[in-house]
């Protein structure tokens, strides 16, 4: 099992022992993208950072299966 590092301040800094954390900015004239966001952690029952990991790994798996139709593809005239 991994061991936690201890909550020392540097690590408090950069994020904590297990992962890491990122900041997320909206222009005024996208503050209405904050309700949607807090509209969809409700209805799925997810956190607002479970609904925006969901959004990326389905993002994630689009550029995969895009990447890999690009090497099937190459090189095939339609």
């Amino acid at each position: 099992m991994q061991k936690r590092i201890t909550n020392a301040r540097g690590i408090r800094l950069r994020g904590h022992g297990y992962g890491t954390t990122r900041c997320i900015s909206f222009g005024h004239h996208e503050l209405d993208l904050l309700d949607t966001w807090e509209e969809l952690a409700d209805q799925t029952f997810l956190s607002k950072s479970g609904v925006f990991k969901r959004f990326l790994r389905t993002e994630s798996r689009k550029l995969k299966e895009k990447a890999m139709l690009a090497d099937t593809l190459y090189g095939v005239t339609l």
